[in-house]
């Protein structure tokens, strides 16, 4: 064994019982490879250190601390209480919850701030997935340091009041796995709440253009009918419009005429006065006979 392997071999002896202490997992393997292509975790027991990418000790030690804390602090089974089923949701999810196992692991052992910092520098932090979403992806950055309360990525723009909110919600529950996942699920529905509704947006968009062009088409189709019709076409119409309005006129004279007669017919059976709910009361029963005797000399 040359000096080289020597190195490489005590390095990856280091490393692993680095990682099984600091995840608790006595199980857990560091594995090293030279392929072009990297894989961060093959499985849940294994993590894959790629030498293409990774050079630096403080890089490497930094990945084995990074996968060891989220290892540790993952609670599986509160987790899957509240995790969504949809794929994208179910990765934010999942991110917010690696967030809270980093800070944590930070919270217990400060001297791997500088390992980590320097292992994202490298990798930007870009190997997950909805990396794309660059929204999602600055959440992330921001949530990172936020908990932290110090930058371990640079250049991160802060999100909006609502976001931010939820956020001191996860700060404040950091401690309690419960409360976290519940304000962590509530974040992930605002994120793809806004997704929705811009698609919906999109959607009522599209549609009204096509309403619209719809309606135009129906214009000019009717435009063009009106121009083709003949001369005697024509009459016929403005007869049988004549006719319409002639007929409509009559009906209303008509309807007036009934009206009239019914009104008058209502008038000459009604009366304003009836005896039929009054109530009488006489003098002799809401007075004394003395006292009626002084209202009659008054």
């Amino acid at each position: 064994m040359n000096l080289i392997d020597y190195k490489l071999e005590l390095l990856k002896n280091c490393s692993a019982a680095t990682a099984r202490t600091l995840s608790k997992n006595k199980n857990l393997n560091i594995s090293f490879s030279n392929s072009v292509e990297d894989s961060l975790v093959s499985n849940n027991n294994d993590i894959n250190i790629n030498l293409k990418k990774l050079t630096d000790p403080l890089e490497i030690r930094g990945k084995i601390d990074y996968f060891s804390y989220i290892k540790r602090f993952f609670d599986k089974k509160i987790f899957n209480q509240f995790v969504p089923t949809q794929t994208n949701r179910h990765d934010l999810f999942r991110l917010i919850h690696n967030v809270r196992s980093l800070t944590l692991g930070i919270f217990f052992f400060p001297g791997s701030f500088k390992n980590i910092k320097t292992f994202f520098d490298k990798e930007g932090l870009n190997f997950y997935s909805l990396q794309s979403n660059t929204e999602i992806n600055n959440y992330i950055h921001f949530l990172l340091n936020f908990l932290l309360e110090r930058n371990i990525i640079d250049k991160v723009t802060k999100p909006k009041t609502e976001i931010v909110n939820f956020s001191k919600k996860l700060k404040y529950s950091i401690n309690d796995n419960k409360k976290f996942s519940k304000y962590s699920l509530e974040i992930v529905n605002i994120f793809f709440k806004k997704e929705k509704e811009n698609s919906i947006d999109e959607n009522l968009s599209s549609q009204s253009e096509q309403q619209d062009n719809s309606e135009e088409q129906r214009k000019v189709e009717k435009k063009e009918e009106y121009e083709l019709k003949s001369e005697s076409e024509q009459a016929e119409l403005d007869l049988l419009n004549f006719k319409e309005n002639h007929q409509s006129q009559n009906f209303e004279e008509n309807y007036s005429e009934v009206n009239k007669k019914l009104i008058k017919k209502l008038k000459s059976s009604y009366s304003v006065f009836t005896k039929r709910f009054d109530l009488v009361a006489y003098a002799n029963n809401l007075a004394k006979k003395s006292e009626l005797n002084i209202l009659k000399k008054n």
